[in-house]
């Protein structure tokens, strides 16, 4: 089945230290094989929307015409009713015959076939090779895709088949989109002499192609939306459950499909083979002496560990004698309104990736991270999060849940796992995530935070100097906080006598809560709160300050996290999720107040993040991060966005039509309209480029340097910012974090009496904090406990509330402490020794 990848989110506020980018080719191609490498890329995607275009319009045919229920569309030999693919095929040799005349293959990067089409073509040494070698990969690539997504419907359908229709259309649409977008990129890189493919395929990837997917997940959803799910008669993309989900899992999986057809159009190599047995891992190029597996153990910053000296704190933690606890340097801060600032990450959250290690051994120094490594349980199942999965970021066999009858969504392999009618649909991608949701609240406002990894990690890890970089994109959920004290749902233990769920032993009586072990894959927690309350869980990741307990004083809260746990999807208020694209390494991390922030044009207040413009969600600090963003048609009283490339774009706009309450235009709801035809067939201005110059969504007013009183922000040292003269917050000091600071706002004793205050006296008072100019991250190198930092900007929620008292957009910081191993390629029962070796 074809590999699909669920791009909706990722670690937002915390990132691993695993990940950069590729190696650079060895040099530049001249002229001609330049032109050679577009052309194979151009005609790999004629002949790529042929064979989709073949498979679509079988499906179409199929819909309508009963007859054809026998037939398989996914199956280009039945799907050609009119024999186009050999004149494609034939069209395809030719083309690069004629452009790469006095090129050799393996100069330009096509060195060898690689699986299942080697067999085909076991040797590349001219273009008609290399032509057969890519047809040959098309066609497995489509049918396997077409498959997955396209599914085999009822035949002919009848509701569905608008639905249907959408399906295959959208999506064969985005795979040529993507292939189109990155070929495009890629010849333009390297007529300017670029050397590298990782810009264009890695770093870029989600830029390019995030135009086409959107319009193909909204084409989805609008001819989906009326039509029953899950759907056995449907058969599309495993039995997807809502709309949504089934819009995102087309527009995954083309994403994806079309990702895998251009990185081959650009470059062909023998695919490596990679071995496991229970003790050892083969992989890669890598050195057999050095390691192939690496690990890094996140820690927050606080914890429930009273210290009076370091000698009281496990490494890395020592002891913060100002608040009589063990601490790391771990610290979050996010938001121009700086009452987000101080924030944690959850504790123990444990991430392991794949290396390639070149060597030379003994010590082996810098290696590539090739991908996550699914052991330690967070990747799981896109249509079943509860199910484990092993192949990330494809689609897993393990990922199979029943359509239909009475267990619709349990996983299942072969459809008498299924009772009651149902059957066992098609398996699903396999999503990978970073830790598990984790609580914030800032100044009262609570949410919890979902995060994903939106692709595969890539990046170096110096594995003899603990340095590391990362370049990752990123998505993540915001929820609404299920209460003050307890923003996501807890993986809480049992009572031992009753076996009920709880939080800590005073919820058993004279009893004790017996928790989950951490981590062992062995559900023995149970859910409290969220989406599944009851249901057994394993803990991924523990949180010092929630939940927090009313009226007990700092160290009195915390408990377990679990992927197992998820927030309600009602309380969703970021759609697929923020889009965050995080850098984050062990030097330093900048980002500078550039922007005129306010509105009031250039020399007035600057502040470093906005949203592009025509281009809702998308964070940027500069015009160049919205370069790959479209346009918007621009007339000053058209305040929804049109989207535009050129300038006849914006003729003969339709707007949607005239409102009678309002009189005004439905999809331009500050244009004045008296009928219908007012509305249609307007042009409304050039198009202008998109430039990081929007507010965002749902947002009051413009963002603004800091929220501080005259606007003055003192450097307190460690690159932290406070407001020079306020404003100073009051909070209750009975609802506090483990280091005693409160987190409910309040003006009076009576506001934490009442109901949801958090109890106790409004008696702290705390300085207002802001961002320095630049804002700063410091990581640090060290080989057992590295320390990363990152600077980014963050979009704006759905919501205005959570936007407003955040600061969204704006930016974050992030400065991250973890442990981090890693283990011989030859036997991952061992572990290298930084700067000495040691592996067998």
């Amino acid at each position: 089945m074809r590999n699909s990848i669920r791009l909706s989110l990722a670690a937002v506020f915390a990132a691993s230290l695993l990940a950069a980018s590729m190696p650079p080719d060895s040099q530049a191609f001249d002229a001609t094989q330049a032109k050679c490498r577009a052309t194979v890329v151009k005609s790999g995607g004629k002949y790529s929307k042929t064979v989709l275009k073949t498979l679509t319009g079988c499906h179409k045919s199929r819909d309508k015409d009963g007859s054809l229920s026998g037939t398989n569309c996914n199956d280009i030999g039945e799907a050609d009713f009119k024999s186009q693919i050999p004149t494609a095929v034939s069209q395809f040799s030719s083309g690069l015959a004629k452009t790469c005349v006095g090129v050799t293959p393996s100069a330009v990067l096509y060195d060898a076939c690689p699986a299942p089409c080697n067999a085909a073509v076991p040797v590349i040494s001219t273009f008609d090779h290399v032509a057969a070698c890519l047809t040959c990969l098309t066609d497995n690539n489509s049918e396997a895709y077409s498959d997955d997504v396209n599914g085999t419907p009822a035949s002919p359908l009848t509701d569905e088949a608008k639905c249907h229709g959408a399906i295959t259309k959208n999506g064969a649409k985005l795979v040529g989109a993507v292939i189109k977008a990155i070929g495009k990129c890629q010849a333009t890189a390297e007529k300017g002499g670029a050397e590298s493919l990782t810009a264009c395929t890695v770093t870029d990837f989600a830029d390019l192609t995030q135009k086409a997917y959107d319009k193909a997940f909204d084409g989805i959803t609008k001819s989906c939306a009326a039509i029953t799910l899950p759907s056995g008669t449907l058969d599309a993309c495993g039995g997807a459950l809502t709309v949504f989900d089934l819009a995102a899992c087309v527009a995954d999986a083309a994403r994806v499909s079309g990702q895998e057809l251009v990185d081959q159009y650009l470059e062909l190599e023998a695919a490596v083979v990679t071995t496991t047995t229970t003790t050892t891992t083969t992989m890669g190029a890598g050195h057999p002496q050095c390691p192939n597996v690496g690990e890094l153990e996140l820690f927050s910053h606080l914890s429930n560990t009273i210290c009076t000296t370091n000698g009281d704190c496990a490494a890395p933690r020592t002891c913060d004698t100002s608040l009589g606890i063990c601490t790391t340097v771990a610290d979050l801060d996010s938001g121009w309104t700086g009452v987000a600032h101080n924030s944690d990450i959850n504790d123990q959250v444990k991430t392991r990736a794949r290396l390639s290690c070149p060597g030379p051994a003994p010590t082996c120094g810098q290696c590539n991270v090739a991908g996550i490594d699914p052991t330690p349980g967070n990747c799981r199942c896109a249509n079943n999060l509860r199910t484990y999965c092993d192949q990330p970021f494809v689609t897993d066999p393990d990922c199979k849940i029943c359509v239909g009858g009475t267990t619709p969504g349990i996983t299942c392999s072969i459809n008498g796992d299924c009772v009651g009618g149902g059957s066992c649909g098609a398996p699903s991608a396999c999503e990978c995530y970073f830790g598990t949701p984790f609580p914030l609240n800032s100044a009262g406002t609570h949410v919890c935070l979902v995060n994903r990894f939106a692709q595969d990690i890539t990046g170096t890890a110096n594995v003899d100097a603990g340095s590391g970089a990362i370049t990752a994109i990123l998505r993540t959920r915001v929820y609404a906080g299920i209460v003050d004290n307890q923003p996501c749902p807890v993986c809480g233990g049992k009572c031992s006598d009753t076996m009920v769920a709880c939080l800590r032993n005073s919820d058993c009586g004279s009893n004790n809560c017996m928790q989950d072990t951490p981590g062992d894959l062995v559900r023995d927690g149970l859910c409290v709160g969220g989406a599944s309350p009851g249901a057994t869980c394993d803990v991924n990741g523990t949180n010092a300050s929630f939940p927090a307990v009313y009226n007990a004083g700092a160290g009195s809260g915390g408990g377990g996290y679990s992927l197992d746990c998820q927030p309600t999807s009602g309380s969703n208020i970021s759609g697929q999720g923020l889009l965050i694209k995080l850098a984050q390494n062990t030097g330093t991390s900048s980002l500078p107040f550039t922007l005129d922030c306010d509105g009031a044009g250039p020399g007035t207040d600057v502040c470093p993040c906005l949203e592009c413009s025509g281009a809702s969600g998308t964070p940027c600090a500069n015009d160049g991060d919205c370069s790959a963003n479209p346009g918007a048609c621009a007339v000053p009283r058209i305040t929804g966005a049109f989207n535009c490339a050129i300038n006849t774009d914006c003729n003969s706009v339709n707007m949607g039509s005239c409102n009678p309450g309002s009189l005004k235009c439905t999809l331009a709801p500050s244009y004045t309209c008296a009928t219908n035809a007012d509305c249609t067939n307007q042009n409304i201005g050039p198009c202008s480029p998109a430039t990081c110059t929007s507010k965002g969504n749902n947002f009051a007013g413009f963002p603004i340097p800091n929220q501080c009183d005259g606007g003055g922000c003192t450097n307190i040292g460690g690159e932290e910012g406070e407001c020079t003269t306020g404003p100073d917050e009051m909070f209750c000091d009975g609802l506090v974090r483990a280091d005693g600071t409160g987190m409910k706002v309040c003006s009076s004793n009576a506001d934490c009496a009442a109901s949801g205050g958090g109890g106790g006296l409004c008696s702290q008072v705390v300085r207002r904090k802001c961002f320095l100019d630049p804002i700063v991250a410091n990581g640090s190198p060290d080989p057992a406990f590295p320390v990363a930092g990152a600077t980014f900007c963050v979009p704006g929620t759905n919501n205005p509330g959570v936007n407003s008292a955040a600061g969204l957009p704006g930016p974050a910081r992030v400065v991250s402490q973890g442990a981090a191993k890693t283990f011989c390629a030859l036997d991952n029962n061992v572990q290298y020794q930084p700067g000495i070796g040691g592996c067998p």
